[in-house]
């Protein structure tokens, strides 16, 4: 598959493009102390691929081999990049991995992977802060930390079908984001951020590629049980998810106490014909789904039952908390199921809120 040209910001300096095939290093690392084989992918069913690059570099960027350097500091251009870009995916699942080591850094605001829109722009952004923070650029997020000399491992899987991406920092979960527009594509080295800062040096090894799979438990480690039956619990108001007993679209999801046997309470989990990771919240009364009314991707939009669709409002990404609750993420929206303001009024409809891990936004699964 050929590789693509991107509209990057700054693309007007580009001073160096030259298309590249990946060679695989195969080999075993040590992160933190921990051993990480090159070929441990998250998840199943994963084929490999090796993927063309071209490599680009503007302002005061190279590259060598693996070993992407921006030498300026703070007097470059903002747009001082040592980049290799991979191909571009319109659609299916695919798996980045590598390990990046960052041999010195003056710096600050160094991105060193993206996963970028081509035809809007950046999306999922990982860069470096000087105090050993790799963060998420689009929300501030933490991802994990770095020390200048030690490599860290990332993985991204992209669904872009349904414009998805999950990243993992050294195997462990992290994020999701959403509304991701294709083609979209891998790159990786160092690039300086509006705000950022040089110089900076890193490499990156063991750099793989895969097609096809999924995430064996979906972003954070989960699986669910497609079989069982189940009542969901929140765990500030202590009530379980009531669909009223209603069999028509539209009618709004409430909380009622969980003494009742009522089938209104009992739920399964569906992932058939959904996005990887992602499920169904299917009430047992009526076979509909707990969906977000009208596809709104505004925080407080309340919680209905309707059957099954196409927008990605009616599909729920679980994520496991410390305690052994569930956080479910809205593929549509990528906001979070919630119980507003923790309240424990059976008549509160449900809603979606922004993440903040909130007892309100937490669920228990009790398995009838």
């Amino acid at each position: 598959m050929p590789a693509v040209t991107a509209g990057v910001p700054g693309s007007s300096r580009i001073k160096n493009m030259k298309l590249n095939r990946i060679t695989p290093i195969v080999a075993a690392c040590v992160i933190g102390g921990l051993t990480f084989n090159a070929r441990a992918q998250i998840g199943s069913g994963w084929t490999s691929t090796n993927e063309n690059f071209k490599i680009q570099t503007s302002g005061c960027g190279s590259v060598s081999g693996n070993t992407f350097s921006i030498t300026c500091g703070s007097s470059g251009s903002t747009k001082d990049r040592a980049e290799r870009e991979y191909t571009a995916w319109s659609s299916g699942t695919h798996q980045f991995q590598g390990d990046c080591t960052v041999t010195s850094f003056g710096g600050n605001g160094i991105n060193v992977k993206q996963t970028f829109q081509q035809n809007t722009g950046p999306w999922n952004m990982l860069a470096l802060k000087n105090s050993g923070t790799l963060y998420e650029v689009s929300n501030g997020k933490t991802i994990g930390s770095f020390t200048v000399g030690s490599s860290f491992r990332i993985n991204t899987v992209l669904d872009a079908s349904h414009g998805t991406v999950d990243v993992y920092f050294n195997g462990t979960f992290k994020e999701t984001l959403t509304g991701g527009t294709t083609p979209i594509y891998d790159k990786i080295g160092t690039y300086r951020l509006d705000s950022g800062t040089g110089p900076i040096t890193a490499t990156w090894n063991n750099v793989l590629f895969w097609y096809g799979g999924k995430t064996n438990a979906g972003s954070g480690g989960v699986t669910l049980d497609t079989t069982g039956i189940y009542q969901i619990q929140n765990e500030a108001s202590g009530l379980v998810l009531n669909q009223q007993g209603s069999l028509t679209n539209g009618s709004k999801i409430s909380q009622w106490s969980s003494s009742s046997t009522s089938q209104n309470l009992q739920w399964q989990f569906s992932n058939s014909g959904t996005s990887s990771g992602y499920y169904q919240i299917v009430s047992v009364k009526s076979g509909k789904d707990a969906v977000v009314q009208s596809a709104s991707t505004a925080a407080g939009a309340g919680i209905i039952q309707w059957s099954f669709g196409s927008a990605g409002n009616d599909q729920w990404q679980p994520t496991q908390n410390s305690d052994g609750s569930y956080t479910f993420h809205n593929l549509h929206s990528g906001l979070v199921l919630g119980d507003p303001a923790g309240s424990t009024s059976t008549s509160t409809q449900m809603d979606q809120e922004t993440s903040n891990g909130g007892s309100n936004q937490k669920w228990n699964l009790i398995k009838q």
